[in-house]
């Protein structure tokens, strides 16, 4: 299976095939593999590789009517490629051919499931294919080819009795439904297959300018009938719902732009979201109340929508109020700098989880006085915040919190086996 990799620095403009929806996956390290598995990443080819007509499970040679095209393409590693550098050179051996795409089809892929050199792992070949992506779209002859075609990932498929299946040959089928012919029959029966590692269903289109096309108005509707799907697979029973949303990206159209990424309410699946016809999915009303994002207690984020979805404010209530106090007395380190932070009640009740958030807005807030480290987000005010967030005695029943940065910078651990009124002050003699 193919996927195509999107990151600051292996940008394109198209997910390919022509399409405008798909789905997005959870990095390996945010699966939960209690209920999820992970994705093996089989080879990584710079860009778009034809990998169909490929062996070796889309890595190996491209085959062409039985013809390979006067080279027999392998693992980068085996052609003795572990560099950008060389990696280029070998692709330019056949940029000059009148057929547009023989480089992508001859062009070697980066086994990234096997380590290789003694020292050379699979960690390397993943860095190598980043930084061949960032050669061949600063190459000015293929700079125009790199921003409108995407990365190519080969994904080692997933056997039926193991996980859940898709059928792939039948059209808007459910996603990972039971296979009827699993050898067995009790996992199905139970449903106790692990989930395909989903993160979101998405469609391209615009998020700082129109669209003027139906093309991303269709991908949205195709996305939220994906999610319908899901909900309705994953919502049986009950217990077992997963609710998946649904992301606007627009795309980087050039290397100056980056993609950006947008949650709106209007995109997710409704029955306002007329089916064309019964292929469709349609949730009946026992799980129609499914088909809405979880409420996070602790967060405070609000957005609030323009008439198309759009946001056009967002509202951020962690913090009620900052204020510096310049000649605040601390018993050691003597007269110095104190931030109070008046917090909303929200706030008081974010915990440690929202450490994040809260300090961004803090640092929004409050980081106008000299003696704030703004640069390092690791800094002795974050800790104190933390610690606050992580004591709830204190965050809830403290009118104010007063933050320091004078305050030398410990570890969390050490800071939460304070005492007293000492909690979250620490002052380089009662640590």
């Amino acid at each position: 299976m193919s996927v195509s990799y999107l990151r600051t620095d292996t940008k394109y403009d198209g997910l390919g095939l022509l399409k405008y929806n798909g789905l997005a996956f959870l990095p390996a390290d945010f699966v939960d593999e209690k209920t999820q598995f992970k994705l093996l990443v089989l080879c990584a080819f710079a860009i778009d590789s034809w990998t169909g007509g490929r062996t070796n499970k889309g890595c190996g040679d491209y085959i062409e009517g039985g013809d390979t095209l006067g080279a027999v393409e392998d693992y980068c590693q085996n052609l003795g490629i572990s560099n950008a550098q060389a990696w280029m050179k070998h692709y330019d051996l056949q940029t000059s051919d009148p057929d547009a795409y023989k480089a992508h089809k001859f062009q070697c892929g980066f086994d990234t499931a096997n380590d290789y050199f003694g020292t050379f792992n699979k960690a390397d070949a993943f860095n190598a294919f980043v930084e061949s992506r960032k050669m061949l779209a600063a190459d000015p002859e293929e700079k125009s080819d790199a921003e409108a075609t995407q990365t190519e990932l080969r994904i080692e498929t997933w056997p039926d009795d193991d996980y859940w299946y898709r059928n792939w040959e039948t059209s808007r089928t459910p996603f990972d439904a039971p296979h009827p012919d699993d050898t067995d029959p009790s996992k199905v029966a139970a449903r106790t297959y692990k989930e395909l590692p989903i993160a979101a269903f998405i469609y391209v289109g615009g998020i700082d300018f129109v669209d003027n096309n139906a093309k991303a108005f269709e991908g949205r509707r195709l996305a939220a009938d994906d999610q319908c799907r899901w909900i309705k697979q994953t919502s049986t029973p009950p217990a077992k719902s997963s609710w998946k949303p649904v992301i606007k990206v627009q795309l980087p159209r050039n290397a100056s732009e980056e993609a950006k990424f947008a949650y709106y309410p209007p995109d997710q699946y409704s029955t306002s979201l007329a089916a064309p016809d019964a292929s469709y999915c349609t949730l009946p009303a026992a799980q129609a109340a499914l088909a809405q994002p979880p409420v996070d207690a602790h967060s405070c984020e609000k957005k609030i929508y323009g008439a198309r979805g759009e946001v056009i404010e967002e509202v951020s209530d962690y913090i009620e109020k900052v204020e510096w106090v310049e000649n605040y007395q601390e018993p050691v380190l003597g007269t110095i700098a104190s931030l109070t932070v008046t917090p909303t009640e929200c706030g008081r009740r974010a915990g440690v989880g929202k450490v994040d958030e809260v300090y961004a807005e803090l640092a929004i807030k409050g980081a106008t006085h000299p003696q704030w480290n703004f640069d390092h987000l690791g800094s002795s005010m974050r800790r104190q915040l933390a610690c606050h967030l992580d004591s709830p005695t204190i965050a809830v029943n403290k009118t104010t919190w007063s933050l320091e940065p004078a305050r030398p910078y410990v570890a969390h651990d050490v800071i939460m086996k304070l005492d007293g009124n000492n909690r979250c002050n620490p002052n380089g003699k009662n640590t």
